[in-house]
């Protein structure tokens, strides 16, 4: 039993490492801090989005665990979690990585470079937490997706992907601008 479970870490573990050089050009974001004096109530104590990452990945399994006991996906939001603790990044995941119906694969693809997007170019520190929550979303979504195609009840993590980025701060530090945003 234990050599089963540890070829299924590893297998997660490699599909998950596939993603991560999506995020080599927005690793920096990890590093980047408010201005002296303007840190914000959703900067909790400077968090990173590595960190807002892990936490969201935690809950997630947890609950996938608890309340759905659905095992297989909570191994697979641990093993994301795991990796973030241990200072690599995880992107999200990939709908072509699944068995997912023709039905949600278009709404998928759309959504995550929608994601990629707003993570790449709204990388502020108010936005960590925010981004964080909409990337565990998604992915959350990609396993209902799987699990429960023919069941509209079930997928509600695309709602909760979308309430996510509507949180995400458009307008630039610097500039001052409104920014054109994509939802």
């Amino acid at each position: 039993m234990r050599k089963i479970c540890l070829l299924f870490c590893l297998f997660v573990l490699s599909a998950c490492s596939q993603d991560s050089k999506l995020f080599t050009q927005s690793s920096q974001f990890n590093e980047i801090m408010p201005a002296a004096g303007a840190a914000t109530a959703l900067d909790y104590d400077h968090m990173t989005f590595r960190d807002h990452l892990a936490s969201q990945y935690v809950s997630l399994a947890n609950k996938e665990h608890h309340e759905n006991y659905d095992y297989k996906c909570a191994a697979h939001m641990n093993a994301k979690a795991d990796l973030l603790k241990a200072g690599h990044m995880v992107g999200p995941d990939h709908p072509a990585q699944f068995n997912i119906s023709d039905r949600y694969e278009a709404d998928l693809i759309a959504a995550r470079e929608e994601l990629i997007y707003a993570i790449q170019n709204y990388s502020y520190p108010e936005n960590r937490q925010a981004l964080a929550i909409a990337q565990v979303k998604y992915d959350c979504w990609i396993d209902q997706a799987v699990d429960w195609p023919r069941d509209e009840d079930r997928i509600t993590c695309d709602d909760s992907f979308y309430e996510a980025l509507s949180e995400v701060n458009r307008i630039d530090p610097l500039f001052g601008e409104d920014l054109e945003f994509f939802i």
